[in-house]
């Protein structure tokens, strides 16, 4: 099966938004994401990390769409986390 490459675009524009989100204000997100908050108090660092590795697979999903020679192995990159 071949990517599909607006569909690499979608999911790494997806995840890299939600990443920044997280980043940059972790604490409202935490606040507004149900069951969350339910893993005990906020945690900076915790969020931050979590941040991080929702933006992580959008870079790869966007560098799969636009860089036909690590297609493969950047999608398979991004595909590992979700």
């Amino acid at each position: 099966m071949k990517l599909q490459v607006p569909m690499a675009v979608i999911l790494g524009l997806y995840f890299l938004a939600l990443g920044a989100v997280i980043l940059i204000d972790g604490a409202a997100w935490y606040r507004m994401t149900p069951g969350v908050s339910g893993t005990g108090p906020f945690n900076s660092h915790f969020v931050t990390d979590i941040g991080l590795a929702f933006a992580a697979p959008g870079l790869l999903w966007l560098g799969a769409a636009f860089l036909p020679a690590h297609r493969g192995g950047l999608a398979l990159g991004a595909a590992l986390w979700p």
